[in-house]
């Protein structure tokens, strides 16, 4: 069953601990994902595009948080030569954040509120 069918159909008390628990797993796998040199059979995620795109995502995830977001995974650049950012999951995401709004081109992943 799909998360969104499990969530409409079960009670009002139940939603939330359905929504937490697929965050906390997302989340964990957006955690364990390896990010490094593309050419490095060992990784799974390589860098981003351009210059531009670390410090547009940090201004997102910003954003998000600052609108009451919360950050549960990654949410920063990686330090390392390179155009790196950690894979990142945001929960309850209001939508009057920009990340609504803005397509992040990187690894967020943006989860609303229920």
């Amino acid at each position: 069953m799909h998360i969104r069918h499990a969530l409409l159909r079960a009670p009002e008390c139940q939603r939330r601990r359905i929504y937490d628990a697929f965050v906390s797993g997302f989340a964990a796998r957006a955690s364990a994902i390896r990010v490094g040199d593309g050419r490095d059979p060992e990784t799974q995620m390589g860098p981003l595009s351009n210059r531009r795109r670390p410090p547009a995502l940090e201004r997102l995830v910003d954003d998000a948080v600052s609108s009451g977001a919360k950050l549960v995974a990654g949410g920063s650049r990686i330090d390392r030569q390179g155009f790196f950012f950690q894979p990142t999951v945001l929960a309850d995401v209001p939508d009057n954040a920009s990340v609504v709004q803005e397509e992040p081109f990187g690894p967020l992943a943006v989860k609303g509120k229920i």
